[in-house]
């Protein structure tokens, strides 16, 4: 017999007061991380001088710790052409509070970086950078048969 856990998805059984079945919540975190590892940017948390934080998704591919002593400054990890335009659009959120937005050219594509102050964090101003890849000209449509 076979038997695909999925399909019973459309048909859940009934659910106790209290916790949700274990199974239950084991789906919901492996489609949660699913999910965030497919379709969220890369993006790094920072203090208003460039310190990071935090790093989530793959920062790897716009970011790397450079020979010698360990740096947590993104504007040091960052490439040689991503360091002025990071540079300047973390100084305008710095001074403005406003979300800066900026495309500079990776590879075949271009890269938006996006940062955003986060006013969650009143005593301690930080700033989330996020990486995302665009293609240059219109949206490539790919049709699987």
């Amino acid at each position: 017999m076979v038997h695909f856990p999925l399909a019973e998805i459309s048909h859940p059984p009934a659910r106790r007061a209290g916790k949700p079945p274990e199974d239950e919540r084991s789906l919901a975190r492996q489609l949660e991380r699913i999910i965030l590892q497919r379709f969220r940017p890369a993006c790094v948390t920072v203090k208003e001088n460039g310190d990071s934080v935090y790093f989530s998704g793959l920062v790897r591919r716009y970011l790397e710790q450079p020979t010698g002593s360990p740096d947590t400054n993104v504007i040091n990890m960052a490439p040689e052409g991503l360091r002025g335009p990071l540079r300047s659009l973390l100084h305008r959120p710095a001074m403005s509070r406003e979300k800066a937005e900026a495309r500079t050219p990776l590879g075949v594509g271009q890269l938006q970086i996006t940062v955003e102050p986060l006013a969650e964090f009143r005593d301690a101003p930080l700033f989330m950078i996020l990486f995302e890849e665009a293609t240059i000209g219109p949206p490539r449509v790919v049709v699987y048969a």
